[in-house]
């Protein structure tokens, strides 16, 4: 295993531990991070921690390295720029990229509103077929 191999092992491990303390030292000090919740970005270490810290109060991330080719990631982001999910920065040789939470945020919206129709349909359906097994 490489030397980059190993160290992102023990980062991903260090993140699922919680042990912010020793993936932000193995961060740059003026990392950009994707903020995930609100789109953009937060910079720096302290800026990682105190979006760490509000995102795990919101939710249990696990995270697992898994192999992709460089080729691979390169066509998923250019569907996702298409869609308007993610947003591509080009800073020399690096590409930034950033989610944009806007879109999603739109469907959430107008999927609540089926949901609160459907639901009503469903708990109707539901309560249909425990009083038809009741019956018998």
């Amino acid at each position: 295993m490489s030397r980059e191999e190993d160290l992102i092992k023990r980062v991903y491990a260090g993140f699922n531990s919680r042990d912010m303390d020793g993936v932000l030292a193995a961060l740059h000090a003026d990392v950009i991070w994707a903020n995930g919740i609100d789109g953009g970005h937060v910079h720096g270490r302290d800026g990682v921690r105190s979006y760490w810290t509000r995102q795990w109060q919101a939710i249990d991330p696990h995270v697992e390295p898994f192999e992709m080719s460089l080729n691979a990631v390169s066509k998923h982001l250019k569907v996702l720029e298409g869609a308007g999910l993610v947003e591509r920065e080009r800073q020399g040789r690096e590409h930034l990229i950033a989610v944009r939470a806007a879109p999603l945020r739109e469907v959430s919206e107008w999927v609540s509103e089926y949901e609160r129709l459907w639901s009503t349909h469903l708990d109707r359906v539901e309560k249909y077929f425990k009083e038809k097994r009741k019956a018998k």
